[in-house]
């Protein structure tokens, strides 16, 4: 029971960083300790695209679902199997890389053009 609810749980982890790397540049603007998050973030995902290698949460999501019980095809929650074809998109790898680029993209536009004014100092 413990690895079903880990491998449950890294599904939803899986998905919020997706949606933080997606929608991070929103909240990491005006935050530099957040920006570097994010922005290491999306260096790892187009390194991980172009690479062709798997998220290290992809591994241990697995490894859990192997523990919990080896012989089931769906072993997680009724949220992380949803959640799961969120963050398992069934598309080419070269669209993965497409859209990666494109949130790199509107990223650094976020951050160049939405630069918040400097403080006047007297």
């Amino acid at each position: 029971m413990v690895y079903k609810v880990a491998a449950d749980l890294t599904v939803v982890l899986h998905l919020v960083w997706i949606s933080f790397l997606v929608f991070g540049a929103l909240l990491a603007y005006k935050r530099p300790w957040l920006r570097a998050i994010h922005l290491s973030g999306l260096a790892f995902s187009v390194t991980m695209q172009v690479c062709r290698w798997y998220c290290p949460l992809t591994y241990l999501e697995q490894w859990l679902q192997t523990q919990h019980r080896r012989d089931l095809s769906y072993t997680g929650s009724f949220i992380a199997h949803y959640a799961e074809r969120l963050v398992y998109l069934r598309v080419s790898s070269l669209i993965v890389l497409v859209l990666t680029l494109v949130i790199c993209t509107c990223t650094a536009y976020i951050y160049i053009a939405w630069t918040p004014p400097k403080s006047r100092q007297p």
